[in-house]
């Protein structure tokens, strides 16, 4: 007798914690609100320079805007920061140029070998088409 009362606890005990993560779950999902997503793919470009290699490009929707983030690394073994400018391109679906922005990458870490980047673009995300991000290094 004694086991049954306490498999029947654990039961109850079981059965009431599935409610309760159900029910987060469900809560969660329905705060999540609206799909941001565009209803087309934006193609990412990127173009790199001597000393820099652009990588890890992320593009996202955010607000009706594009928000673009990634980062840049050292082709060579070295540490600091990567002597350059970095452009973000927003293009269109006819090929014009959107907007471009001259964006700055700064290092997480003082060891980091790579440097993180992260811009806004005010345009319409349905408009876009492909976004180029160019490292254009010293002397070029």
């Amino acid at each position: 007798m004694q086991m049954n009362r306490r498999s029947s606890s654990w039961r109850a005990w079981f059965g009431a914690a599935a409610l309760l993560g159900s029910t987060f779950v469900a809560t969660g999902c329905a705060a999540l609100g609206q799909n941001h997503t565009t209803s087309h793919a934006v193609q990412v470009v990127t173009q790199d320079s001597n000393r820099g290699h652009v990588s890890l490009v992320q593009t996202r929707v955010v607000d009706d805007r594009v928000a673009v983030n990634g980062y840049v690394e050292n082709r060579f073994h070295a540490g600091g920061l990567v002597p350059g400018k970095l452009f973000v391109t927003a293009i269109g679906s006819d090929g014009k140029v959107m907007q471009e922005i001259e964006t700055r990458y700064h290092r997480r870490f003082g060891k980091s070998k790579r440097s993180y980047f992260a811009e806004t673009l005010a345009v319409n995300p349905e408009d876009v088409e492909l976004i180029r991000v160019t490292h254009i290094g010293l002397g070029q």
